[in-house]
């Protein structure tokens, strides 16, 4: 495994810049790029990353600073509790509406109570 001396600490710091993606962004794509989790990647900020896997960290980090959604960038994306695959074919939910939905859904007398949701294919993805 060769490294150039690419931490996880050293990557973090390089891209608290205002034009870079917000630091737990920044450890999600961190944790996408080292198959691990993002709490992995706060308990292990020694950590060295491969040459490959900082170009590869740098791309994704220039493609959310260029506006890119991060749940397209992940390929994956939580939503009801449930992992999502996300391609750019798919629409992301707004983070209120986990919110609104069970709300409003309480709302509708029981009797009324129908939800009928066309042209959706979303399928969760497995566990790894």
């Amino acid at each position: 495994m060769e490294t150039d001396g690419f931490t996880v600490s050293a990557c973090i710091a390089e891209n608290l810049s205002a034009q870079s993606p917000h630091p737990r962004e920044t450890r999600l794509l961190l944790a996408h790029v080292l198959g691990q989790s993002r709490e992995w990647v706060i308990a292990h900020p020694e950590a060295e990353l491969t040459d490959e896997q900082h170009k590869r960290f740098s791309v994704l980090v220039e493609q959310a600073v260029n506006g890119t959604p991060l749940p397209y960038l992940l390929g994956e994306w939580e939503f009801f509790g449930l992992d999502f695959i996300v391609t750019p074919d798919v629409l992301i939910p707004r983070p209120e509406t986990e919110l609104h939905s069970p709300r409003k859904a309480r709302e509708i007398p029981k009797s009324q109570f129908w939800i009928l949701e066309l042209g959706v294919e979303l399928s969760p993805s497995r566990s790894r």
